[in-house]
């Protein structure tokens, strides 16, 4: 599926497309970014830490300020290991609340205050968005933002995430919109609750690849030649399935010398160490924590690894095209086959299959791609690509389909 086309779904939750040919922001109906000038929105985040819809916020905050829109990034919480890379031109807003659903009041006050065209909510947020549209501000217009599947975030998510479904799963149809990150993760959500399929919309995750092989990662394997490198990244729970890709590591590195990176914070960190020992891979493989900019470690590894058993997009894959860098990833649903052409552009490999994984790895060390054929499937997910696709769809899109009193 292309990116940005509409999903259009049936009742019975199954997905379709709508006969539309062009792509995002080509053609007689696309809006230039001077029809954006002026225009005013809010993204809001329970804080800015370092997952994948954080990252894609700030992204598109950014690329939106540059054509001249205002962007305010609303945060129950103003903390997080990517506000310091939040760019002068996108006011943050701090609601100075404990949790997620106590900042209710704080954004009902910044919306009758501020009165932006639109919001755009993710993760937990976007519950308590929907629910100051449905109770108190029925006008205010609402994007919701779902970066997972709702059917594997019922079986690997967190508990918190999970006691939210429920109340998003009756919210969500009084949203305007529904961003989705993936065709499939649309589907899956349209079955999940058939009465917000019509507004459900694909637009995958924005890559900013500028400034990726600028600086080479502080890293000690990157400062002199040595065994190839095998990256990935994300939060170290179980949820990504690191202990698959150790594992397949370890068959890896029995076969050939090589090194692994695993780039994140967690609460699973202990385990996956525990693993790393029982292995006899100590020296072998690292886990160095949080890095802000971790594409600079993807651009100059040998092979990008991703072990998620579900997912709805997986940014880290698009960055990883990017960069050009040759990827082994789960054919998990949905994202990853999706990104990359149910194989064409990286191989796919069983959920949990530690053997199937380390033979693709060392087949990809032994026969890469070329980066140039990556990098061209990785302007897909451009900035601009994306973001003309955002801002067509909240202020023209929504602004004809929902038009607001004022």
């Amino acid at each position: 599926m292309a990116p940005g086309l509409q999903t259009d779904m049936s009742a019975s939750g199954e997905a379709g497309l709508r006969g539309r040919s062009r792509p995002p922001g080509v053609g007689a109906d696309s809006a230039g970014p001077q029809a954006w000038q002026g225009r005013k929105a809010g993204f809001f985040l329970p804080t800015l830490g370092g997952g994948g819809a954080e990252r894609s916020f700030l992204i598109l905050a950014s690329w939106l300020a540059e054509q001249g829109i205002a962007v305010d990034l609303l945060l129950a919480r103003a903390r997080g290991s990517l506000l310091p890379l939040v760019p002068s031109r996108v006011r943050i807003v701090d609601l100075c609340a404990r949790k997620t659903v106590a900042s209710l009041p704080g954004l009902l006050d910044y919306l009758r205050r501020e009165q932006p065209e639109v919001i755009v909510a993710s993760l937990n947020a976007a519950v308590v968005a929907l629910a100051a549209k449905r109770f108190f501000l029925p006008r205010q217009r609402v994007v919701a933002h779902y970066s997972s599947t709702f059917s594997g975030e019922r079986r690997v998510g967190g508990l918190q995430t999970r006691l939210m479904m429920r109340p998003l799963r009756r919210l969500l149809p009084t949203a305007d919109l529904v961003i989705v990150d993936s065709a499939g993760a649309g589907g899956d959500l349209a079955r999940a609750v058939p009465k917000a399929a019509s507004k459900i919309h694909v637009v995958w995750p924005p890559v900013n690849a500028e400034g990726a092989v600028d600086d080479p990662p502080a890293h000690p394997w990157f400062q002199a030649p040595g065994p190839p490198i095998v990256v990935s990244a994300g939060r170290l729970v179980a949820a990504k399935d690191f202990a698959t890709l150790i594992r397949a590591f370890g068959e890896v590195r029995r076969r050939t010398p090589a090194r692994l990176l695993l780039l994140g914070e967690g609460r699973d960190r202990g385990v996956l160490e525990a693993l790393v020992r029982d292995l006899g891979l100590v020296g072998a493989v690292d886990l160095p924590g949080f890095v802000a900019a971790p594409m600079a470690y993807v651009a100059r590894a040998q092979v990008f690894a991703f072990a998620s058993p579900v997912e709805g997009m997986g940014r880290v894959i698009p960055e990883a095209l990017a960069c050009g860098t040759p990827i082994v990833s789960t054919d998990c649903p949905h994202g990853p086959s999706e990104a990359l052409g149910a194989g064409k552009w990286g191989r796919l490999v069983p959920v949990g299959d530690w053997r199937a994984m380390a033979d693709a790895i060392l087949a990809t060390l032994e026969d890469p791609p070329d980066p140039s054929f990556l990098q061209r499937r990785g302007r897909a997910f451009s900035q601009e690509t994306v973001g003309r696709r955002w801002a067509e769809l909240l202020f023209r899109h929504l602004r004809e389909k929902t038009p607001r009193a004022v």
